[in-house]
């Protein structure tokens, strides 16, 4: 019974895998257990699927936060930063200079009141806090963003690693299994050709062996 070679080497890899359905998976089990050709095929897969999944992610490399931690200028509106930092900087100067804004008949008018030192470094200070909290969670906010894009960006490189991985390996199992097939046609014909030489050999010599039967019966037939 000739083996189906073809069939191994398509389904090989989804059989490693077990992704055959049971009707497929059960043929390719056959093909393996009466065909020697497949089961050397099936040993150079199973070697090359444990060598490709021994390939071990390693750890993100350090990189400079430092260099995240302010957007490039030409990569971001710069006028938001500064519209904030104006507004920051008008309300700390309005708070120091107690500035009150009043309306009656004669119009609109801009006071200053006074304050002591002291309630004048504490409201700066609170702003200044504030000022710095808000930075702080912005700088913050980035380097949480970098690291789920370098982490992203990670996991598509191993995608595609593993991908480029499977492919190549099932490149070279038909390669492997092609050249397997193409032997062995190729000792067949061998053999083939052999057996029909050593029947012509056999027939020749039949036909001499008669044709020294039928001389010697007929020099034995003119001697009587």
């Amino acid at each position: 019974m000739l083996c189906d070679h073809q069939l191994v080497s398509d389904h090989l890899l989804d059989y490693i895998d077990e992704k055959l359905s049971p009707a497929v998976r059960k043929q390719v089990e056959q093909a393996l257990d009466n065909c020697e050709t497949c089961q050397s095929c099936y040993q150079q897969a199973i070697a090359l699927h444990q060598a490709a999944h021994q390939w071990k992610q390693e750890p993100v490399p350090e990189w400079h936060r430092t260099e995240y931690a302010v957007r490039p200028r030409q990569r971001q509106p710069g006028w938001l930063n500064w519209a904030a930092m104006a507004t920051s900087t008008l309300a700390i100067l309005m708070v120091i200079f107690q500035v009150q804004f009043s309306v009656n008949d004669s119009g609109f008018n801009i006071a200053f009141g006074n304050q002591s030192n002291q309630q004048v470094n504490t409201l700066i200070e609170e702003k200044l806090n504030e000022y710095k909290k808000q930075q702080a969670l912005l700088i913050e906010a980035r380097f949480v963003a970098q690291s789920d894009k370098q982490a992203t960006a990670n996991q598509l490189l191993v995608a595609n690693l593993l991908e480029k991985t499977r492919e190549e390996r099932r490149d070279d199992l038909n390669f492997l299994v092609t050249g397997i097939q193409s032997q062995r046609f190729e000792d067949q014909r061998k053999v083939e050709k052999r057996l029909a030489s050593l029947t012509d050999n056999q027939i020749e010599n039949n036909q001499y062996i008669n044709q020294l039967i039928q001389s010697a019966n007929f020099n034995k037939g003119d001697d009587q």
